[in-house]
Formats: C-alpha cells, sequence, structure tokens
C-alpha cells in the first residue's frame, strides 16, 4: 500500500557515503491489542471535573462492526474526465454547497468538483508567486467556504470558494521552539501547530529517547495564542545505529506518535502510548478526554519474531546507483541480529489514526500489527463527551478525509492501486 499525501513513508537504512550499500527498510508500524477483552464492552465511566468530561472504558471497546463493502466513487473513476488523474492526492474536504475540494501535490493545484464529481475550477499551482505552492499539502475548510491548503506545512494559503486567491498566513517564529508546523485550520481561521524539540542524545532510558511535540494556537494574522500541550513524541534510538558500515535511519519498530486533527472549532490531541484522546475546543481550552483501557499488547519476543520474519520478506538491498535486489540469507540474518538487539518499546501503539469529524465526533481506527495484512480495520466514533456512537470496519486500505454524521469521504485505491476519491453510508448511530 502506497503512502499518501501527508502520511510518512517507510523508513530507509542509509549510508551518508555513495561508497556503501544502502539498505531499504519498508517498516509498516502498527498494533492490535491482542489481549484485549472479547467481551462486549461496558459503557465508559463519565466523570465531570472543573468543567472537563473524563470517559473511560475499563473493559477495551468492540472490535467488530459494520462491514462497509460498497463505497459510491465519486472521483476517479473515469480517468480521461478532467481533474480525475489522482496521484497522491490530499483531501477531499466538502464545502457547504456539496462541492469538493482536492489538492494535487505533483502540479499544486487545488481543483473543485460539484457534487457530481464534474471538475468546475483549478487555481493554486506550483512556484514562489501569490497562491502558488512549494509543496501544497491537505486542505481545510474554514468560514464562509474559504479553503485553506498548507504549504510545506509552514503556512497556509487561504483561498475564495471560487478558486481565487486570498492571502498566505504564516505562524510566527518562537524563540523556545522549532519552526511550528501546521496540523489544521479551524473554522475561525486559527492554526493549530506541532513543534518538536529535540532531546539531548543519550538521556534516554533503555537506550530510547522521545522528542517532545508542543500542540499550539496561532491566530489567523500568524501570532501565537496558547499551547494546548507538550507530549512526548515518537520513540528513537538515544545513539544511532549501524549495520556493517551502513548508516540505520530507519525508525525503531512499533514507534507511538502523538496524533492531532482540527475541524470547525475543535482540536483532538491523541496519545498512542496509551489509549488517551484530549478534546480542546477553539481556544484551546480543554473540554474532555476519552480514555480505553484493556487495550494493550507488549512487544515480547514473539511479537518481535513475528514481526522481523514479515520485514525480511519485504527488506530490500538498494546499491548507490538505486538497484535493488531481495536480501541474502546472511543479510537478513545480520539485520535480524541486529534488530533484536535493539531496544524496544513496552508495547505496541494502542491505536492508529485519528480524524475529527465534521460535527465534532472523533472517529479512531484501532492498530493492526502489519504481519497480520489485515483487510479490514473497525473505526470507532466516540462523541466529545466520549459516548461510544458506532463501529465500523473499513478496508485497510482506505484513507478516511471527511466523517460526517451519515456517511465518509476518502480514498480508496483500486486493485491497480489507482486513487478514487468514494463515499461510504453509514449505519445508524448505536450500532457497536
Amino acid at each position: 500500500m502506497k503512502p499518501l499525501q501527508g502520511e510518512r513513508p517507510p523508513g530507509t537504512v542509509a549510508d551518508e557515503l555513495p561508497s556503501i550499500l544502502l539498505l531499504a527498510l519498508v517498516l509498516a508500524l502498527g498494533g492490535c491489542g491482542e489481549d484485549a477483552s472479547e467481551a462486549p464492552p461496558q459503557e465508559p465511566v463519565v466523570t465531570d471535573s472543573a468543567g472537563v468530561t473524563q470517559a473511560v472504558f475499563p473493559d477495551g471497546l468492540p472490535r467488530e462492526g459494520a462491514r462497509l463493502t460498497e463505497p459510491e466513487i465519486l472521483i476517479g473513476e473515469d480517468e480521461e474526465a478532467p481533474g480525475h488523474q489522482l496521484h497522491f492526492t490530499a483531501g477531499p474536504i466538502e464545502l457547504s454547497d456539496g462541492r469538493l475540494v482536492l489538492v494535487d501535490p505533483g502540479s499544486g493545484e487545488v481543483r473543485l468538483f460539484d457534487a457530481d464529481g464534474v471538475l468546475q475550477i483549478r487555481a493554486g499551482g506550483l512556484g514562489q508567486g501569490p497562491g502558488e505552492f512549494q509543496a501544497a499539502g491537505q486542505p481545510s475548510r474554514a468560514a464562509g467556504d474559504s479553503i485553506g491548503v498548507a504549504d510545506l506545512r509552514q503556512s497556509v494559503l487561504l483561498f475564495g470558494p471560487d478558486g481565487s486567491f486570498g492571502r498566505r498566513i504564516r505562524p510566527s517564529p518562537q524563540a523556545d521552539a522549532p519552526t511550528p508546523q501546521i496540523e489544521g485550520l479551524l473554522a475561525n481561521r486559527r492554526l493549530v501547530t506541532v513543534m518538536r524539540a529535540r532531546a539531548d542524545e543519550g538521556q534516554g532510558p533503555d537506550g530510547l529517547i522521545r522528542d517532545t511535540v508542543r500542540v499550539a494556537l496561532f491566530d489567523s494574522e500568524g501570532a501565537p495564542l496558547t499551547v494546548l500541550g507538550e507530549f512526548p513524541g515518537r520513540e528513537r534510538l538515544a545513539e544511532q545505529a549501524m549495520i556493517e558500515g551502513a548508516l540505520v535511519r530507519a525508525p525503531i519498530p512499533f514507534q507511538r506518535p502523538v496524533r492531532v486533527s482540527a475541524a470547525g472549532s475543535a482540536v483532538v490531541v491523541g496519545l498512542t502510548d496509551r489509549f488517551e484522546v484530549r478534546y480542546f475546543d477553539a481556544d484551546g481550552t480543554l473540554e474532555g478526554t476519552i480514555r480505553v483501557e484493556g487495550h494493550t499488547t507488549p512487544v515480547t519476543d514473539e511479537v518481535m519474531e513475528t514481526f522481523l520474519d514479515h520485514q525480511t520478506g519485504l527488506m530490500q538491498f538498494e546499491s548507490g546507483t538505486g538497484e535493488s535486489r531481495p536480501l541474502t540469507e546472511s543479510e537478513a540474518r545480520a539485520y535480524r541480529e541486529h534488530a533484536e538487539s535493539l531496544p524496544r518499546v513496552p508495547s505496541l501503539p494502542h491505536f492508529d489514526r485519528l480524524l475529527l469529524g465534521a460535527s465534532g465526533g472523533v472517529w479512531i481506527r484501532d492498530y493492526v500489527p502489519p504481519y497480520e495484512e489485515a483487510e479490514w480495520i473497525p473505526w470507532w466514533e466516540f462523541s466529545p463527551r466520549g459516548e461510544l456512537l458506532r463501529t465500523v470496519e473499513l478496508p485497510a486500505d482506505f484513507h478516511l478525509r471527511l466523517a460526517a454524521d451519515d456517511y465518509l469521504l476518502g480514498i480508496l485505491p483500486d486493485e491497480l492501486d489507482v486513487q478514487r476519491v468514494v463515499r461510504y453510508e453509514l449505519p445508524e448511530r448505536g450500532n457497536r
């Protein structure tokens, strides 16, 4: 499955000298709590403290739900139609009149389609002029159906619903933090950003360290407003490792990152080293937390053995000229010995993806180990107060981009890996 725009590509083992071979690792990282309860979950224990709602599920979540099998193809079925040629597409988002917005990072185009998938407007482009991108990213919808599109994740370009360029918003640099990176745009045009402060080398326990991730709001002019919190980021090695003289630049297995999503007038922050999601309003005030217990899978010897069996079948040995081939038995053995010597995270990530729905619902995708090669993966929808509204199963290669009350929009590749924008109708809420 190819990575889409906004998703991080597989890690690689690389060398800084062209004379040394490059070992490319395809690390599809994932996790699914095998020891979680198979019984139907209890209702959450909900408490309120100082205006903050805390919902705790003490017995896990259901992993079976309504399986969505018949999507409606909106864009991409007819590759001859204007604008339907999709490659690493960002979006879609939906405007109030039902029109859809896609971004093509390759051309920098912002494309507006009517509700029937007919291309109406092209805007943007690559370059350094007004309304042009160096690297266009995910679109967001703001007030008045204005369209915000991130550029290099360092600024946002605003377009009107007619495709006209308005202005660029760039968050101001902060003296005590790295360059803010754009994670989303709220309806009031406030920017949701993350800033990663690199931890000192060699200070982590058991050979692992975690950088600090600061989630912050900036106003519509790019001035800082408030910090939502600072959280431990994904794990990495305290010291760079080597395999036969090649510097390892691949991530360790089963990293547990911070997830951030924003839409409308809310922001959610997900901590995958536990099952916890925090819900903030547009001013950055914490309104609620969702926490799930009984959803932890330790990274045991057996888990690592299964993971390495799977990985050595995917890895390729690359030369400095770009040629690649499968690993020999001795190379695979050397990699396994190296991987087994590395420090481990204590548990698999507790969930994978996080998306804030158009009406405030919180959508969370379970984390499934890559060696399971799952075809279907459960998604859970929660209310802002933490009630579990429904569980659905979606194809593993479906990339959810927009969640409404009764349908989902996203990208689903066909059997030839051609991208299509599709719509799934949702079952009634209350289906657990």
